[in-house]
């Protein structure tokens, strides 16, 4: 039981120090995350690279391609730290403004036949189109993500560690007697035992 218990707090243990990392230091995470991504990336282009360079036959150059554009991929992230994470939330950003405009348009079509839902589109395609904006035309708007990002991180991480004391504090009581199965209707009741 000692051992389930530490291998099963090690993910939420994880999790947490994840999300607070990334609340407190932001900015560290949106540059490691560059940094990470260019090393995974130079990793792979050497192992792209490898069956080429063994079989000595250096005529087929073509075949270094795509091996040297992945490369370069990520050796352009490590030069520029921070391009990585802009360009995924200028990403993000395209999509939600693509969706918000959607919606405007879907709820202009709506706009005589169903009133009250043509209000409620027209809120959710502003806020869309609030949150779109800042992630495609303010920088601070990545930093504030990842920190969403962390406290969803600790929020989860503190449910899981609540839900593993009551487990634990469940198997125990059941273990003394405290709780017991009723058998014809599989109801589990509380029994009460003077110490």
């Amino acid at each position: 039981m000692k051992i389930k218990s530490k291998n099963y707090y090690l993910i939420p243990v994880f999790s947490l120090a994840l999300g607070l990392i990334m609340v407190l230091f932001p900015e560290f995470v949106q540059t490691a995350l560059n940094y990470v991504l260019g090393i995974i990336l130079l990793l792979i282009s050497i192992f792209l690279a490898i069956p080429y360079l063994k079989a000595g036959d250096f005529r087929n150059w073509t075949l270094l391609i795509p091996a040297s554009l992945v490369g370069a991929f990520g050796l352009f992230f490590i030069l520029y730290p921070g391009l990585f994470t802009r360009i995924l939330w200028v990403f993000i950003g395209s999509i939600l403004l693509l969706d918000a405009i959607g919606k405007f348009f879907s709820s202009f079509e709506m706009r005589l036949s169903n009133p009250r839902a043509y209000r409620v589109n027209i809120v959710c395609a502003a806020a869309t189109l609030i949150i779109a904006s800042l992630l495609i035309f303010t920088p601070f708007a990545e930093r504030a993500m990842i920190a969403v990002s962390g406290a969803f991180l600790i929020a989860n991480a503190v449910f899981d560690i609540i839900a593993f004391i009551n487990l634990a504090n469940f198997k125990r009581l059941t273990k003394k007697g405290k709780i017991k199965k009723n058998k014809d209707d599989n109801i589990v009741s509380e029994q009460n035992f003077d110490d």
